[in-house]
């Protein structure tokens, strides 16, 4: 679980809390669009239709909209962070690099310093 906010910073949801949030409001898509459909259905003039549609529709672009927002805000972190990973790692590997290059010529040149002699 999180622990408190300060003010001056912003709330980051924890990975199960970022699946929960897809999740349930993937999940209400479905009856939006049904209860949506419904009232469409049983409207008896022009003015419910429009306001069961417009219901409907707005209900359903809602959770569209917060699902896709999460998921991406979720994958962008998720991405964020394997970015970070890939930085880390190749610095890592340049810095082996380095040093075993550095260790490479101080032995090539003290082989040859020795053969001099």
């Amino acid at each position: 679980m999180n622990g408190r906010v300060p003010s001056s910073g912003r709330y980051q949801p924890t990975d199960y809390e970022h699946a929960a949030n897809c999740a349930t409001h993937g999940l209400w898509i479905i009856p939006s669009l049904v209860g949506g459909s419904v009232l469409y259905f049983l409207s008896v003039d022009q003015w419910q239709a429009a306001a069961a549609w417009l219901y409907g529709a707005g209900l359903s672009g809602l959770f569209i909209s917060s699902t896709l927002f999460h998921t991406v805000a979720w994958k962008i972190r998720h991405l964020r962070l394997v970015s970070l990973f890939h930085t880390v790692a190749w610095k890592i590997r340049h810095l082996r690099l380095v040093s075993l290059f550095r260790t490479v010529a101080w032995k090539i040149r003290h082989l040859r310093l020795v053969s001099l002699f």
